[in-house]
């Protein structure tokens, strides 16, 4: 028995393949949980964001290593080619993570 299967395609609109983005300092007092506290504390944070004008808002402790964005993962490469990011005790440990 078949079935039909109707189709809306349309081309994608362009995204810039670069972002802007904010240094804030900032840490989670729990980073390995999504918690109530925390969706409170980040609203400042998201302020912070939108007045500048910018896509995401990367976060940094008091010795300057960074830990993750507000939406996303942080990872970097390093000058001899390793991939570097903040130790899963310090972050949300989100699927692209895994």
């Amino acid at each position: 028995r078949g079935f039909d299967v109707f189709v809306y395609a349309q081309p994608l609109p362009y995204v810039q393949p670069m972002v802007d983005v904010l240094a804030l300092r900032a840490e989670r007092p729990h980073p390995t949980i999504k918690d109530v506290q925390w969706v409170h504390d980040r609203q400042a944070l998201e302020a912070e964001t939108r007045r500048a004008g910018v896509n995401e808002a990367v976060m940094f402790d008091a010795d300057g290593h960074i830990s993750e964005g507000l939406q996303t993962n942080f990872f970097a490469i390093t000058a001899d080619g390793a991939l570097a990011t903040a130790p899963d005790e310090l972050v949300l440990s989100g699927t692209v993570r895994k």
